[in-house]
């Protein structure tokens, strides 16, 4: 790609990346509703089930 597009890119790519490097729950769901409704799994885990979400925070706190 040309400079000219990736400078374009840069702030749409932004608009749609989290500030927060920590996973949330919503955006959890809304992947298991893809991937349910688009057949690609059966069943899914619970989000609790495989996201460390306070261990992480903590890590991230340093």
């Amino acid at each position: 790609m040309d400079t000219a597009t990736l400078e374009a890119l840069i702030p749409i790519i932004q608009a749609h990346v989290s500030a927060s490097s920590q996973p949330t729950e919503s955006g959890f769901e809304k992947s298991v509703d893809f991937q349910l409704q688009t057949g690609l799994v059966d069943d899914a885990p619970a989000f609790s089930d495989i996201i460390p979400a306070d261990w992480i925070e903590t890590a991230l706190k340093g």
